[in-house]
């Protein structure tokens, strides 16, 4: 059992697919911290699963804008993000 209040996992697994998509469309970290009123320190804690390092209030209005810029579905990644930080019991 995790140490942490959150599905690690699948909080890292988002990460790996912002960090991917973002890759595979040829922009780096600073491209995207540019082009979204989210702080690049928030947008690399986000691809690194470590929700602690983000404001508790915006974690996820931030993963969804992050997907929204990617050309994600900001709904289906934030669910999925919304359900790893309300734990890996409820996951």
């Amino acid at each position: 059992m995790s140490s942490y209040p959150f599905d690690t996992a699948t909080v890292l697994s988002v990460g790996q697919e912002l960090e991917c998509m973002r890759q595979s469309l040829g922009m780096k970290l600073s491209d995207v911290a540019a082009g979204l009123p989210v702080a690049f320190r928030h947008l690399r804690a986000l691809e690194q699963g470590n929700p602690a390092d983000l404001p508790s209030a915006s974690r996820l209005t931030s993963v969804r804008a992050y997907a929204h810029f990617l050309g994600l579905d900001p709904d289906v990644v934030g669910e999925r993000y919304e359900r790893a930080l309300r734990g890996a019991s409820s996951a």
